[in-house]
C-alpha cells in the first residue's frame, strides 16, 4: 500500500466523464492540475480565483452552477 500511486491510473478515467474543481490558493491544487492533464476526454476543469480547498464547500454559488451543467450533460446521456 505504501507504493501505490493512483496518480499513474489517471488516463483509465476515461471513458468516464470527469470534472476537477479546485480553487487558485488551493494547497491540494495540484492534484486536480495533474490528473485533469493526464485524463483523457472527456474532461473539464474548473479553477476558481482566490479559492482554497475548503472556501469551495462553503462557496456553493461558484461551483454549483458548474456541477448542474456537467451532471445535466453527462447523466442525462444515460437514460
Amino acid at each position: 500500500m505504501g507504493n501505490f500511486d493512483a496518480f499513474a491510473w489517471n488516463q483509465l478515467i476515461s471513458p468516464r466523464p470527469f470534472l476537477a474543481i479546485t480553487g487558485t490558493k488551493a494547497a491540494s491544487k495540484w492534484y486536480s492540475g495533474d490528473t485533469v492533464a493526464k485524463a483523457k476526454e472527456p474532461k473539464e476543469p474548473l479553477v476558481v480565483d482566490g479559492l482554497t480547498h475548503a472556501d469551495l464547500y462553503d462557496n456553493v454559488e461558484v461551483a454549483g452552477p458548474k456541477l448542474n451543467e456537467f451532471f445535466g450533460k453527462y447523466l442525462v446521456q444515460g437514460r
